[in-house]
């Protein structure tokens, strides 16, 4: 049986949203610890976006990408086996000798911040290394295997039929090819005692209430149930008027819906 315990609701009220977070199209600097430093800012409460740090013979590198919109098999096989294996890089030109080393067809350097955030965002990992500002982007972009299919609940006539599907990752990979903009926030929790149900509340910082996520976030946190099996276990736990006839959350199977609500 599924034991459920509510404490007393604090009311949302409405507040003054974030301004937005802008970015300069400025150089990478050599230091690496100053650009991880950097896109550790930008990709802040971001838990889909992944800095994998590692040595490549006395260089420190990190590749930094998005969960589901790259491949990561590739990236392993091709990449990570490949920089961290024994054989020696050429010091006077390093990043030529990983560049011929590495069997990708499409590898690109750039040497911006905001050509490496299209790229994070396009779904091409960036690879950086200690002591230089140029980077690689990495064309490892994921194909999903199963066909999004129109979901029944919500047919549509015009524009794209793809519809959330019952994978996590799926779905915020569908987000995350829309809004390609690092402002698109993924923040996890886990609920439920024993089934640890991944929950992610997905926002667009600037133009949401950050108070609004901030209780949102509280009230996920204080759920004391034994699991979550779908979404209507939580429903009565983040609404304010959880007894009432009226509808005040709506369920999206179109991922196109839950765009546009992220952006008006």
């Amino acid at each position: 049986m599924i034991r459920i315990r509510r404490g007393p609701v604090k009311k949302i009220t409405k507040a003054q949203t974030v301004p937005q977070q802008t970015y300069e199209d400025i150089p990478l600097s050599q230091r690496l610890e100053e650009n991880i430093q950097f896109f550790s800012s930008l990709y802040k409460e971001s838990s889909d976006v992944i800095f994998r740090s590692f040595v490549v013979g006395e260089k420190n590198a990190t590749i930094i990408y998005i969960d589901g919109l790259s491949d990561t098999q590739k990236l392993d096989e091709q990449v990570l086996e490949t920089l961290l294996d024994k054989n020696e890089f050429d010091e006077n030109d390093f990043l030529l000798s990983v560049k011929n080393r590495l069997p990708i067809s499409n590898i690109k350097k750039i040497s911006t911040f905001s050509a490496c955030i299209d790229a994070i965002g396009n779904g091409n990992p960036i690879l950086l290394f200690d002591g230089y500002e140029e980077v690689f982007s990495l064309g490892l972009v994921k194909f999903e295997k199963r066909s999004i299919e129109e979901p029944q609940a919500e047919t549509a006539i015009r524009g794209p039929r793809e519809g959330f599907t019952e994978s996590l990752g799926v779905n915020i990979s569908l987000l995350r090819r829309i809004i390609k903009d690092p402002a698109l926030k993924m923040k996890t929790i886990l609920v439920g005692k024993y089934t640890k149900t991944k929950v992610v509340i997905s926002y667009i910082e600037g133009l949401v209430d950050i108070t609004l996520i901030e209780e949102i976030e509280n009230r996920l946190q204080t759920i004391n149930i034994d699991g979550v099996l779908e979404s209507g276990y939580i429903e009565q736990f983040i609404e304010d008027h959880p007894y009432s006839s009226l509808l005040y959350m709506w369920p999206l199977q179109r991922f196109i819906r839950k765009w546009f609500h992220q952006i008006c």
